[in-house]
């Protein structure tokens, strides 16, 4: 049986941790989905019965990992923010990892 815990941030995005899938969902105020990240493991971005979240107000999560006894921070970055890859923080003992839509810089050659 999967629980869900949830929290809202200041923009409305509303945050849940599903037990089942071991998974954060970020979802925006008319419901639709945003991100899902997480799964099953004891690595940076995994969780094992993630059972707590909340947000601060400069958009760091905190999600609770219950079975592997520790808190990861994760920030949500907005588009264009990171260069298509996330930059994190950690604190604890669980580290954190950046976590959201960039942009990637590259180039598209064409061959002549």
């Amino acid at each position: 049986m999967s629980k869900l815990v949830s929290t809202i941030d200041i923009r409305g995005h509303i945050y849940l941790t599903d037990t089942l899938f071991n998974s954060v969902q970020i979802f925006d105020k008319s419901g639709q989905a945003l991100l899902v990240f997480g799964r099953q493991g004891m690595n940076s971005g995994e969780f094992s019965l993630p059972a707590g979240i909340s947000i601060s107000r400069d958009d760091k999560i905190y999600v609770a990992d219950s079975y592997n006894m520790r808190v990861q921070v994760f920030r949500y970055l907005k588009a264009g923010e990171g260069k298509g890859e996330g930059k994190g923080e950690g604190e604890g003992e669980g580290k954190g990892e950046g976590i959201g839509k960039g942009k990637g810089e590259g180039k598209d050659e064409k061959r002549k």
